[in-house]
C-alpha cells in the first residue's frame, strides 16, 4: 500500500506562525527526528530527555526553538511515525537503511546489521533475542546458524541490540509470517469451543477434567496466548485445541507456579524441535518442561532455579584485547584452549565488591606471564585468589595481570600459611618442619639437675 511521504503528509501545514518561517523550521526538524529515531516510542522517549541527551540522538536540529515551537516538532515527528508504523509500517532493511555506528557505516556497521537480520528472522521476538544474548557460544551457534565469527564483544553487543530493537517494533506494528506476507492483522485464537469440540472423544471429555481446563483457560490468558502463538520451525501453529487441552491439565502446576520455565522451553528452537517429534506436542511440551535441554536451563537459569551462569570471555575478546598488548597471540590463544579450568578461575574472581577481578587484557598478561605456573603450579593461582588481602594488593596494580603474576612469585605470609604444599619446595617443608619442632615445648628439666651441673661446673673450675 502506498502512503505519503513526510513531506506530501505535511504539505499544507500551517500552525504556530500559519505556514512561515517557524512553521517551516518546525517542519524540517520533525523530519530529522523522525528519520532518526523512526517510531512513536523512540520521540516519546527523546522528547522526555535533557538537552544534552537530545543532541546526541538527533543532529543538527535548529538552535532557535522556543519551548513550544519544540514541543511541536516531537508533536509532528510522533504523528507522522504513527501513521507509517500502523499504514506501512518498515521492513527490517528500511529500518536500518543508512545505518552509522560501529564504524561510520563501514564494512562492520553491514557486518552487523546483516547477523541482525538473522537474529532477528531465526528468534523472531525481543525475548527470545534476550535470551540469545545470554548464552553461551556454543548455544548462540546452535540458535542462529550462519553468524560471521568477527565480531568482537562490542560487534556482537550491537548485533543483539539491533535484532531486539526491531523485534519490539516489529512486535507491536508488523504483522507478518515467515515468507513476509502481510498476514491477518488478529493472530487466530483459540476459544472455549474450540476446546470443548477438541474434547470430545478423547480422555478429557469429562466433567472433572473439563471443569479443570476451561477454569485454566479463563484463569491463565497469557499462558494461552503464549501456546497459540508458538510456531515450528515452518511458521506454523506449534499446538492445536487438543494440544493446548493436554498442557492445560498436565501442566497445570508449572502454568500456575513456574510460567517461564514453558516460555524458556518455547523459546529454543531446538527444544521446539524436539517437541515437534512427539505424536502429541502437549506431551513433548510436558516432557520438554519435566527435562529441559542443558541450553534451555543455561539460557533461563533462574527459571529453572539455577544460579545465572557468569559472562565468559571468549577468544575474541582476548584477541581483541591483544591488539592493545604486545604478546605472543598464539601462546595466549593455546592457553586459553588447553587451560579452561584456569581461565574460568581467572573470570570468575571477583573483587571486594564483588565486580570481575581481571578484564581480557588482565587475562591475556596472565595466560602469557604466568605460563610456567599455570601449567606446573595452578594451585598457587587458585591459593593467592582465595586470599582476600592478596586480592586487596593485586587491586592496587594499575595491571592487575601484573599484580597476579608478583603475588604468586612473592606471595604473602598468611597465603602460604593457608597452602603450604602448593608453595612448599623441599627446603620449604623441611624449613617448615623446623619451625613446627622449634615451636615446641622444650621438657622441663628433673628435680636437682641444676644443682648438681652447678656444682659440676665449680669443681671443674677449681681444677683449672
Amino acid at each position: 500500500m502506498a502512503i505519503k511521504s513526510f513531506d506530501e503528509y505535511f504539505k499544507e501545514y500551517k500552525n504556530y506562525d500559519n505556514g512561515g518561517e517557524l512553521d517551516q523550521m518546525i517542519i524540517a526538524d520533525a523530519k530529522k527526528v523522525f528519520e532518526t529515531l523512526k517510531t512513536p516510542e523512540a520521540i516519546e522517549q527523546f522528547q522526555k530527555a535533557d538537552y544534552e541527551t537530545q543532541q546526541k540522538m538527533v543532529k543538527g536540529l535548529d538552535d532557535g526553538h522556543s519551548g513550544a515551537s519544540f514541543a511541536y516538532v516531537c508533536a509532528v515527528a510522533h504523528q507522522y511515525a504513527s501513521y507509517k508504523a500502523v499504514e506501512a509500517p518498515y521492513t527490517f532493511d528500511e529500518y536500518f537503511v543508512g545505518y552509522k555506528n560501529y564504524d561510520n557505516g563501514g564494512e562492520l556497521d553491514q557486518m552487523i546489521i546483516a547477523d541482525a537480520k538473522k537474529v532477528f528472522e531465526t528468534l523472531k521476538t525481543p525475548e527470545a533475542i534476550e535470551q540469545f544474548q545470554k548464552a553461551d557460544y556454543e548455544t548462540q551457534q546452535k540458535m542462529v546458524k550462519g553468524l560471521d565469527d568477527g565480531h568482537s564483544g562490542a560487534s556482537f553487543a550491537y548485533v543483539c541490540h539491533n535484532a531486539y530493537i526491531y523485534a519490539t517494533y516489529a512486535q507491536k506494528y508488523v504483522k507478518e509470517d515467515t515468507q513476509g506476507k502481510i498476514a491477518e492483522s488478529k493472530n487466530e485464537r483459540i476459544t472455549k469451543q474450540d476446546l470443548t469440540e477438541a474434547m470430545k472423544g478423547t480422555e478429557y471429555d469429562k466433567p472433572d477434567l473439563k471443569s479443570v481446563i476451561l477454569d485454566m483457560f479463563d484463569k491463565h490468558p497469557d499462558m494461552v496466548k503464549t501456546l497459540v502463538d508458538a510456531k515450528d520451525k515452518e511458521g506454523k501453529p506449534l499446538f492445536d485445541a487438543l494440544d493446548v487441552n493436554g498442557i492445560l491439565f498436565n501442566c497445570k502446576d508449572t502454568i500456575e507456579k513456574h510460567p517461564d520455565r514453558i516460555t524458556a522451553v518455547l523459546s529454543n528452537p531446538e527444544e521446539v524441535e524436539h517437541i515437534c517429534s512427539w505424536n502429541s506436542r502437549g506431551a513433548g511440551l510436558w516432557r520438554a518442561v519435566g527435562d529441559p535441554l542443558s541450553s534451555t536451563v543455561e539460557m533461563n537459569p533462574q527459571a529453572f532455579g539455577v544460579k545465572p551462569q557468569k559472562e565468559r570471555i571468549t577468544k575474541q575478546d582476548l584477541t581483541e584485547a591483544l591488539d592493545r598488548a604486545t604478546y605472543d597471540k598464539s601462546v595466549v590463544l593455546d592457553m586459553f584452549d588447553k587451560h579452561p579450568d584456569m581461565v574460568k578461575t581467572l573470570v570468575d574472581a571477583k573483587d571486594k565488591d564483588g565486580k570481575p577481578l581481571f578484564d581480557a587484557l588482565d587475562v591475556d598478561d596472565i595466560l602469557f606471564n604466568c605460563k610456567d605456573t599455570i601449567e606446573k603450579h595452578p594451585d598457587r593461582i587458585t591459593a593467592v585468589l582465595s586470599n582476600p588481602e592478596e586480592v586487596e594488593h593485586i587491586c592496587s596494580w594499575n595491571s592487575r595481570g601484573a599484580g597476579l603474576w608478583r603475588a604468586v612469585g612473592d606471595p604473602l605470609q598468611s597465603t602460604i600459611d593457608k597452602n603450604p604444599e602448593a608453595f612448599a619446595t623441599k627446603r620449604r617443608i623441611k624449613d617448615l618442619k623446623t619451625k613446627i619442632e622449634s615451636t615446641k615445648p622444650k621438657p622441663k628439666p628433673k628435680k636437682g639437675t641444676s644443682i648438681l651441673k652447678s656444682i659440676q661446673r665449680k669443681n671443674d673450675s677449681n681444677q683449672r
